[in-house]
């Protein structure tokens, strides 16, 4: 998702793609905040596997959607 809206600059093609990256990001992070309270360790994004992060993600989504339905 970052490679396909993200500018050559690294910067984001609009607002709405860093909201979702960033947002993405943040729930990674508490997700491995949550593997390591359960007594994981050496955790960092690529532990997730594969239908995980599609779960954060599409979690992510619908949330996005939701915020731009809610401010219609």
């Amino acid at each position: 998702m970052k490679k396909t809206h993200q500018k050559p600059d690294g910067s984001y093609v609009d607002q709405r793609a860093r909201l979702v990256a960033d947002t993405y990001e943040k729930h990674v992070q508490e997700r491995l905040g949550q593997l390591e309270s359960a007594g994981e360790e050496n955790l960092r994004a690529e532990t997730l596997d594969n239908h995980e992060k599609n779960e954060i993600y599409i979690k992510v989504i619908i949330l996005n959607i939701r915020l731009v339905l809610h401010s219609l």
